[in-house]
């Protein structure tokens, strides 16, 4: 699942970089940046078991990242207007959704696997999921939007916290896995749920807090 998702990640990137005009070795930095930078930061983050990266020892992720970036650049061409369809946007809203719960989760299991104090699990978790879209705007010398009233990492925090907070509770139930799965699931649908919120009423910051009116990504 985390493979499908970074791959998604990699298509998202690749758009990108043909939307500016990039070549061929362009369109591959930031695919690589979106798909794998977020993880690549969490990891740097943690160390240890961590590294080497892993799309270092498995060759899988960067061989997925060339695949998406060959196949995407000719059917764009051939097709320009495709990803500018009110069907594409409203897939690519609902994978958005479900690939960034697939990550904060991710992030924030690996960040408790790891033995940090609790806390990082947060960290953790919107690093994974925004980390690699940074990435990206700095390469592209663009403002990330997450920083101007968009509400997104937030909610990956709310979603690891609820469960950090499950897992120390599951601790008292050693006898039984299921605290450990209602904690997961909760968490999952908490995520999906504020993401679809989000999207639906249109909910940014308040002014007071920095927030502005642009949707621009």
């Amino acid at each position: 699942m985390g493979l499908f998702w970074r791959i998604y990640l990699c298509f998202i990137g690749c758009l990108e970089a043909i939307n500016r005009g990039y070549d061929l070795w362009g369109r591959l930095i930031l695919a690589f940046l979106s798909g794998v930078g977020g993880g690549t930061l969490r990891d740097l983050l943690i160390g240890e078991d961590r590294l080497p990266f892993y799309y270092v020892k498995d060759l899988t992720y960067p061989l997925g990242i060339l695949i998406v970036v060959l196949i995407t650049s000719p059917i764009v061409a051939l097709n320009q207007d495709s990803h500018q369809s009110e069907i594409f946007k409203k897939t690519k809203k609902y994978a958005d959704i479900l690939g960034f719960t697939a990550l904060a989760i991710t992030g924030a299991a690996i960040s408790i696997s790891s033995s940090l104090p609790w806390f990082w699990a947060l960290i953790c978790a919107a690093l994974t999921c925004a980390g690699g879209g940074m990435l990206r705007d700095i390469v592209v010398n663009q403002e990330p939007s997450t920083f101007k009233g968009m509400i997104y990492e937030e909610v990956a925090v709310v979603g690891a916290f609820c469960l950090v907070i499950g897992l120390m509770i599951a601790n008292h139930f050693e006898y039984t896995p299921i605290p450990v799965y209602l904690s997961l699931i909760f968490s999952i649908i908490l995520i999906i749920c504020l993401r679809l919120a989000i999207y639906k009423y249109h909910l940014r910051y308040p002014k007071i807090l920095g927030g502005t009116h642009s949707d621009s990504h």
